[in-house]
């Protein structure tokens, strides 16, 4: 088995599981590493991985989660800035639908600056799906807010508002998953799935 090919087949996995709140299909893991060449010990190994950091078999049944719960070691900094973003107004449908066309079709500042206050709390809903990597949530939620301000000033681009969600969404997994790729620690635990391969070069 080539090693790069494999990473890329688990970041790929990683990437599909997170985008359907943690859940990947048989059908979709068998799908991701066909070419692969895994045998039944790197299979095996594999499925506790993707186990171990969260992501669990299966179709996701649709129900989004209900609160943030980061665990207690994150700190009291990202406890308070939780609470402060529970108290930011939201935006009724209308609003929204109408901040968005703006922000399109005239790349205004105040619709610009209302979506970013509305998708703050998008960056948190994302960062609840990677709680089980070695990155600490506050820094992934400060990377994906970089991501998500990117992405709302460059709304111009876009030409249909129903695009918006997507769009900003796919900048914040973008960024958290840089900072999950960069962090050493969870590259050490991704190489330690193949410890003989490692021992060879």
């Amino acid at each position: 088995m080539v090693e790069a090919q494999y990473r890329e087949a688990l970041d790929l996995a990683v990437r599909a599981a997170h985008e359907k709140h943690n859940h990947i299909t048989e059908e979709r893991y068998k799908e991701i590493f066909h070419n692969v060449g895994m045998n039944d010990r790197e299979d095996k190994l594999t499925r506790e991985y993707l186990s171990g950091i969260g992501i669990e078999f299966g179709e996701w049944d649709g129900k989004a989660l209900r609160h943030w719960d980061f665990p207690k070691e994150e700190g009291k900094h990202l406890e308070f800035y939780l609470d402060e973003l529970l108290e930011l107004p939201d935006l009724s449908e209308e609003e929204l639908l109408e901040a968005k066309k703006r922000a399109i079709e005239e790349d205004d500042a105040e619709a610009i600056s209302l979506l970013t206050n509305h998708y703050l709390k998008s960056v948190v809903d994302i960062a609840m799906l990677y709680r089980y990597q070695a990155v600490p949530a506050e820094d992934l939620i400060g990377e994906g807010n970089i991501g998500m301000m990117t992405a709302v000033r460059a709304l111009s681009t876009l030409d249909d508002p129903d695009e918006a969600d997507s769009f900003v969404g796919k900048f914040i997994m973008d960024a958290m998953d840089r900072a999950i790729y960069e962090d050493t620690e969870l590259r050490e635990k991704q190489e330690s799935l193949f410890p003989e391969e490692q021992e060879e070069q």
